[in-house]
């Protein structure tokens, strides 16, 4: 997560729901009681119980836990017990997954597919729970605090969604929920709103795909960040180097954590969502971004410029895509000599000019 989750943010009430049951019912099932119903909000279980798919899909994981041999179960009771929500894995690599018998995982499978996809959309559901999916995606998305902003904050590079005019909040495209652990791989934590969270088509569809978040290429255990309470905000910076052979400027993402564990968190964000590569490419046509927002009228100006939008770019990281990244590129310009700054203020008029005469149009 690259932009902190705002404080007050709530969670989905519907997947808050779904996931107090499918949890309860795990329990219940492991230890051969009868299922709690005050282990979740009031009217949830009459919800399901109505919905023949839903019903079945529940009775199918409580059929297969019951065969399961008594010891297994017992164990498997202890580590769903132990395992309250998805976010003691992110950084608790100690902390043992429950793995239940095959038989078992393929019918959780099934069962937290349907809750996610179809049970939270039933019209009970939403009574029962007090708001729909839609409901919470545009708190989530709200601009004014507590919503977490129209852009990703997992990269700020992209919008979650596209705004449409004269459509009602509830009525705008939304950007999928992002499994932060793949539902087919844990599916106990299917509906776990934690492990739910807005993302942009590119993080969910392009970059992440199937990457676990808990283990790296060769299998083994890592950390990542908590995104509800953790963040790359403030951990990253960008570079500018000039090459050697041509002088030409060139933008690089580096990480500046704070100890060891952090640094490996921010291994893992860079990793599953390929931060870096995407920054460094979007900075490849570094003149045409800087002619975009600097003024390249003198140097005095140029300098003036890089300060105020350094300021103005991270006000609105949250709006526009791509703003806190230009907010770091401009802290990066600051500290640049004059001579520096003066090659860019030039490199920024080809910009505004890439297949003319500059240098004739400004007359310089």
């Amino acid at each position: 997560m690259l932009l902190p989750i705002r404080n007050g943010l709530a969670p989905s009430a519907v997947f808050l729901g779904l996931n107090a049951l499918m949890r309860e019912v795990l329990l219940a099932s492991c230890s051969g009681r009868a299922v709690d119903q005050s282990n979740f909000p009031e009217d949830i279980w009459h919800a399901v119980q109505a919905n023949e798919p839903t019903r079945a899909h529940l009775q199918a994981v409580r059929d297969v836990i019951d065969a399961t041999d008594t010891t297994i179960r017992y164990e498997l009771y202890l580590a769903f017990q132990e395992v309250t929500s998805v976010r003691q894995l992110f950084s608790d690599q100690a902390l043992a997954i429950p793995e239940p018998p095959e038989a078992v995982t393929a019918e959780l499978k099934k069962l937290a597919a349907h809750l996610f996809e179809r049970t939270s959309k039933l019209a009970d559901i939403t009574r029962a729970c007090g708001e729909s999916i839609k409901d919470h995606y545009s708190r989530y998305s709200a601009d004014p605090a507590p919503g977490n902003g129209n852009v990703c904050g997992m990269c700020a590079t992209e919008l979650l969604s596209q705004r449409r005019s004269y459509i009602s909040a509830n009525e705008q495209w939304r950007a999928p929920y992002d499994h932060l652990l793949a539902k087919e791989k844990y599916p106990q934590f299917g509906v776990d709103p934690d492990n739910l969270l807005p993302t942009c088509h590119t993080c969910n569809s392009k970059a992440k795909l199937a990457k676990d978040l808990l283990h790296n290429s060769e299998g083994d255990r890592r950390i990542c960040f908590d995104p509800w309470v953790e963040h790359a905000h403030g951990k990253v910076i960008l570079r500018i180097d000039f090459d050697l052979i041509d002088l030409t400027p060139k933008v690089s993402l580096f990480m500046t954590p704070a100890d060891v564990a952090e640094q490996e968190k921010l291994e893992t964000w860079n990793d599953v969502y390929r931060i870096k590569e995407r920054i460094d490419g979007e900075f490849i046509t570094l003149r045409e971004k800087l002619a975009e927002d600097l003024d390249p009228s003198s140097l005095e100006n140029f300098k003036r410029s890089i300060e105020s939008k350094k300021i103005i770019k991270m006000s609105a990281a949250r709006l526009t895509p791509y703003n806190y990244w230009r907010s770091l590129l401009y802290a990066a310009l600051t500290n640049f000599p004059d001579q520096t700054l003066e090659q860019l203020r030039i490199l920024s008029l080809e910009g505004l000019d890439p297949y003319g005469d500059a240098a004739a149009t400004y007359g310089i």
